[in-house]
């Protein structure tokens, strides 16, 4: 019996963790922007809004944001004269 509570219990905690990852990549528009910038390995906002089709100036800066947050991406800025441009990377999970 106590085998089998153990078990529940871990079975529990790895349906958490897959249902938090849905969670982080559900929508419509974050798995195609992750592969975007994870192909050419940085990207620029433009970029990224000619690789996704259909998708627009807000909804991109609004999932940019969300993918930042969850430290999916990572944001530089590269200051360049004029004008100052930034891009995003990808934050690959570390290593256990």
């Amino acid at each position: 019996m106590e085998f089998k509570n153990e078990f529940l219990k871990e079975h529990k905690n790895e349906t958490m963790t897959v249902q938090d990852s849905m969670d982080v990549l559900y929508g419509k528009w974050k798995i195609a922007i992750i592969s975007s910038i994870c192909y050419y390995n940085k990207r620029r906002f433009s970029d990224i809004l000619n690789d996704v089709t259909r998708i627009s100036n807000k909804m991109l800066s609004k999932e940019l944001k969300e993918l930042g947050v969850n430290k999916l991406i990572l944001w530089f800025l590269h200051s360049v004269t004029p004008t100052r441009q930034h891009s995003w990377r990808w934050n690959p999970p570390p290593r256990l």
